[in-house]
């Protein structure tokens, strides 16, 4: 019996002087496992690094990018222990307040306070009462208005209802 002389598989030098039986899965399992998972854990190590960066950007985008202002925006600055929010829907924009204690308790009061839609590729707030023109900017998670003088109100927190 001659000894190896490099790193091989456990009967390299011979058969075993010992023959102890085994089972056919444990053989083949024993050539399936290796292989995958040395290269499972090499693909892991290459792609980490790059999963990484995309999810940062894809969470960076959400802050940034502007979609569509249609949803429901918190409205915590009215001072009242009660919900209120826009809504934005349909081509409205409306202010619902509810009278009571806290939550959507009371009665609810709604407010139409124009009509949106989309002009030069911004979306535009025509104000029902004097026809003032304000900017929407929304993104996935909040929107900021824009007065016609610059001055910005919000930003107001979507709310996922």
């Amino acid at each position: 019996m001659t000894a190896p002389n490099k790193i091989t598989p456990a009967n390299a030098g011979g058969p075993h002087l010992l023959p102890i039986r085994t089972l056919w899965a444990a053989r083949i399992a024993q050539f399936y496992r290796s292989p995958i998972q040395h290269m499972s854990r090499r693909f892991a190590k290459r792609l980490l690094p790059w999963a990484i960066i995309v999810c940062t950007g894809l969470v960076c985008a959400a802050f940034v990018v502007e979609v569509s202002p249609v949803g429901q925006f918190d409205l915590a600055q009215i001072g009242n222990t009660a919900d209120a929010y826009l809504e934005i829907r349909g081509g409205n924009v409306t202010r619902v307040v509810w009278d009571g204690e806290s939550g959507r308790s009371g009665l609810e009061h709604r407010c139409t306070l124009g009509d949106y839609r989309r002009e030069n590729g911004r979306w535009v707030l025509v104000d029902s009462e004097s026809g003032r023109r304000s900017e929407l900017r929304t993104t996935l998670f909040s929107l900021v208005w824009i007065e016609p003088d610059g001055r910005k109100e919000g930003p107001f927190r979507r709310l996922w209802r």
